[in-house]
């Protein structure tokens, strides 16, 4: 892994300091006492097991994996004049703490406040002044800024990962959209609350709100200035994923499933849609991680009745489509688009191909697919070049890699 500049390091150094020295953690949040903040509900945490399949190349590669997990219960608090800060609309009380829960971990704060664009050369400064500002009128009543004020009360659903004005799609899927179950409580709380996703949505955001039923009009779509105070802000947790940590939330992600299969069943071409019940999803068109001799496996797949699926190169809806009437789906490898089987019906199998290389471990989607309700199977190819976030440029196909595909389901 090549270690970035040493200045940046020593930006990212003295600024997590600072972040850690002025943030709040979740469980310190909501112990909270105090007439700007109320606590709606706060869910027990809850255990799970996580045993081995059944399969032997899975349990095999997985097997410090098999055991108990504690699930961290769901919370919808409300925050009164407080502020969101920077582009990623980062939350702060009104004392000046940032609440880290939105950003998933410290870390990943630190990284979007260093790379957001600004004509800032270096934009942790702006923010550490927007901090500083802030607890400068709470504490000496000095009014350095006059912020900008939410017309409306606000839940938070922006997401942290991508960019700010870009997302990462499985991100969005799994991170985001579960906490709209919680939004559908707000709006019982208070009718007037919107939906703050961080300002203009693409078209997966558009359509995987409208599926779960959120009217265009409880969506605040608007940009908000760098400091912006609300009046009131409600948030919920965030089941963050990374590459081999995550936060389970299997009741959290099987609802949104469930809200968005029941959707699409609405569509008459999705109703009566089952003319793919095996699907592979190619990475032909990525800079990265394709399996480099696809070209010989293709006719294979389409002889079997496998559907090839180019995301990049298929609309929105079609994708969701073969996802939702695809019993058997064929990651060719694992990707980002692995997040369309939130659209797949429960108990599909889903192959993965990763590497056998140890230090390319991925856990993610064995992890998800455990929240999902999927029959996850593995087939391991050998890598032929790696980086550091645990992704490969270019897989081969061991020579029994049809058999085991096409015979040992």
């Amino acid at each position: 892994m090549r270690k970035p500049p040493i200045l940046r390091r020593i930006r990212f150094f003295l600024f997590h300091k600072l972040v850690s020295y002025c943030s709040i953690s979740t469980s310190s949040l909501l112990s909270r006492v105090n007439k700007y903040q109320q606590l709606h509900y706060n869910e027990p945490d809850y255990q799970i097991t996580l045993h081995p399949t059944g399969n032997t190349v899975v349990d095999n590669h997985y097997c410090r994996l098999f055991k108990q997990y504690l699930v961290k219960g769901d919370f919808l608090v409300e925050l009164q004049s407080c502020f969101l800060v920077s582009p990623w609309a980062l939350p702060v009380t009104r004392d000046g703490l940032i609440v880290i829960e939105t950003s998933g971990h410290i870390g990943m704060l630190v990284l979007n406040v260093l790379d957001a664009q600004s004509t800032f050369p270096f934009p942790e400064f702006r923010f550490i002044f927007a901090l500083f500002a802030i607890r400068l009128r709470y504490y000496l009543n000095i009014p350095l800024f006059r912020p900008s004020v939410s017309k409306s009360d606000l839940f938070h659903l922006v997401p942290r990962h991508g960019t700010s004005s870009s997302p990462a799609f499985s991100h969005w899927i799994f991170e985001n959209l579960p906490q709209v179950k919680h939004f559908l409580s707000a709006q019982k709380i208070n009718s007037s609350v919107k939906l703050f996703p961080g300002g203009k949505l693409n078209e997966f955001q558009s359509l995987t709100l409208s599926l779960l039923g959120i009217d265009p009009t409880h969506i605040h779509l608007e940009s908000l200035p760098y400091i912006t105070e609300v009046s009131r802000l409600y948030l919920s947790r965030l089941p963050y994923i990374h590459s081999n940590k995550i936060c389970l939330d299997p009741k959290g992600r099987q609802w949104v499933s469930k809200q968005l299969r029941r959707s699409l069943s609405a569509y008459p071409s999705f109703a009566s849609s089952n003319e793919f019940g095996r699907l592979a999803v190619s990475r032909k068109y990525c800079s990265r991680r394709r399996i480099i001799n696809e070209e010989t496996l293709s006719p294979l797949l389409c002889e079997q009745g496998f559907h090839i699926l180019y995301p990049e190169k298929s609309t929105e809806l079609l994708k969701y489509q073969l996802f939702y009437s695809s019993s058997l789906v064929l990651a060719l490898p694992g990707g980002s688009a692995f997040a369309n089987t939130i659209f797949s019906p429960p108990g599909s199998v889903y192959i993965d191909c990763l590497p056998d290389d140890p230090s390319c471990f991925l856990s993610v989607w064995f992890f998800l697919s455990m929240d999902l309700n999927l029959d996850y199977r593995l087939i391991q190819l050998r890598n032929i070049g790696g980086n550091s976030d645990f992704r490969l440029n270019d897989m081969e196909l061991y020579p029994s890699f049809p058999e085991i595909l096409l015979l040992n389901l």
